[in-house]
């Protein structure tokens, strides 16, 4: 198989048809028969093959000038336009030949009887102590034993761009462990493609070196491997900038395919599957300061960064201003958002969203895969630093609140000096669930008060933090009675809502949003 020449991506047009498409078929179809977006068989695998789509267009199809992007973001090219403009690329994208194969190390030793089952590919995958200790109790072993081309591929670049921790030697992506992806949105796939694709002077001008500009350099899998032995480091002046896309931080190999078959992962009966890999460590360490064009960063307070990667809890409002606008500021340092978003935070004629996703990685045990969509709030640049102020300030309030009434909540549940047992998380996940249409809705409010010219966002403010307190009392007067650690006590409920609310009208609370 070929990733260029060949239909492998799993596609939805609009009349609800899912078929498998080569790259350069992707603006083909219109009406009804349009391909609206992606459709694997795991999100992580959506997740994945977007990004090959956007990296392989920055690679070869660039625009010049934003003349041309912003003509065919209306007026996509053919089919055969980009089918020409990946020709010069197509001997890199072999999944299985004898020499060079996508994402695989040419140059390591191929044991057999070192070959590790198929499954050991994904990321969920349970390790090795865990299968020694019998604790595979969620994800269970020999779940995937066999996949096909299609899907092993995705599984290569999932692995490749996602890698997290694995043990002595096995790097971790380029942007570390599991990281957090931001992406535009648009109406069709095509869309969605090329509205995260950067202009070339653009792209070329951060995190890599241009001038590296053989083959090796921007695909690494078709030269000498950079190994790591010796805490050597390919840092972004050792590569060109496509490399962000391409990175291949472990050094795998698929193994002979089997015959014809149910492939484990689309359930599909394909003519060829594989069932083994071999992998082997030491492969590329990506260290400096590289900035992925589709991920939001953290610059700490001596300028080092890194990629933002998920935690437990997953997507929250409250972690719109560090992703989309560069907020978060704090002693620590500053998140930046990701290139490929900032670059429309002033485009007024368009509505936006910015679809986000990644996995919550706890080293190299996958805790969750966590995706949302969040709105992209246009703001005139002249205004921008007051309505950061202005963000951070709902944000920070929305935070006390939510640790106010889940101390509340333990307080009606258990008597003073009992031990906390149980999750307490399902308050925080009530509050925010319940006030995130709000949030959004004072954002709009907010930045539509600051360019009318007034001075004036106090009943704002004032609106937001009654508003909270209501939400709050509400939450806590659902959960309050239903503690099943200890007897109802109506006299420690009534004492815990006492001093909730006595906390949301506090002076602290108000001087948070600038009402004291």
């Amino acid at each position: 198989m070929n990733l260029i020449d060949d239909p492998w991506i799993p596609a939805r047009r609009k009349n609800g048809n899912i078929e498998r498409i080569a790259p350069w078929q992707i603006v083909e179809g219109t009406g009804d028969n349009e391909i609206i977006e992606l459709a694997a068989p795991r999100p992580d695998f959506n997740g994945a093959l977007i990004q090959f789509l956007i990296g392989l267009l920055q690679t070869t199809y660039a625009p010049h000038t934003p003349k041309e992007w912003r003509d065919k973001l209306e007026n996509p090219p053919s089919s055969q336009e980009l089918k020409s403009a990946f020709a010069p690329v197509v001997h890199a994208f072999e999944l299985d030949s004898d020499g060079p194969r996508f994402m695989q190390d040419l140059t390591m030793e191929v044991n057999y009887e070192d070959a590790n089952p198929i499954g050991s590919l994904f990321i969920e995958a349970p390790g090795e102590q865990t299968l020694k200790q019998n604790k595979d109790h969620f994800v269970k072993r020999d779940q995937i034993n066999q996949i096909c081309e299609a899907c092993a591929a995705a599984a290569i670049y999932t692995l490749q761009i996602n890698a997290p921790s694995g043990g002595a030697g096995h790097r971790t992506g380029l942007r570390g462990g599991g990281p957090l992806t931001t992406l535009i949105r648009g109406v069709n796939l095509w869309q969605l493609v090329w509205l995260n694709v950067l202009e070339e002077k653009d792209f070329l001008a951060k995190s890599g070196n241009h001038e590296k500009d053989a083959f090796e350099a921007k695909f690494p899998w078709l030269g000498a491997t950079r190994t790591s032995e010796g805490d050597k480091e390919t840092t972004p002046e050792d590569v060109h900038p496509v490399q962000n896309y391409w990175a291949t931080p472990r050094r795998i190999r698929l193994l002979s395919p089997l015959g014809s078959g149910v492939c484990d992962i689309c359930l599909k009966h394909q003519p060829r599957l594989y069932d083994k890999y071999v992998a082997q460590n030491y492969g590329a360490n990506y260290k400096g300061p590289w900035q992925h064009p589709l991920s939001p960063y953290f610059i700490d307070s001596d300028g080092k960064t890194s990629a933002i990667h998920l935690q437990p809890g997953g997507m929250r409002y409250k972690h719109w201003l560090g992703w989309i606008l560069d907020g978060a500021l704090s002693t620590k340092g500053q998140k930046i958002s990701a290139r490929v978003v900032s670059r429309y935070r002033y485009d007024t004629e368009k509505k936006q969203t910015v679809w986000a996703f990644g996995y919550d990685m706890d080293n190299m045990k996958a805790r969750c895969w966590y995706e949302g969509i969040f709105p992209l709030i246009h703001i005139n640049p002249e205004m921008l630093e007051e309505y950061r102020y202005l963000v951070k300030i709902l944000i920070e309030s929305a935070e006390l609140a939510v640790k106010e009434t889940r101390g509340a909540v333990k307080k009606a549940w258990f008597r003073e000096g009992v031990e906390v047992r149980g999750d307490m998380s399902r308050v925080d996940v009530f509050f925010w669930n319940q006030t995130e249409a709000r949030f959004y809705d004072e954002l709009k409010n907010l930045r539509d008060n600051l360019e009318s010219g007034n001075k004036n966002n106090k009943p704002l403010l004032d609106q937001w933090s009654k508003y909270l307190l209501d939400v709050s009392l509400s939450i806590f007067d659902d959960l309050s009675q239903t503690g099943s650690f200890d007897a109802v006590d109506p006299a420690r409920i009534a004492k815990a809502m006492n001093s909730l609310e006595r906390n949301l009208r506090s002076k602290k609370f108000r001087a948070i949003l600038d009402l004291s």
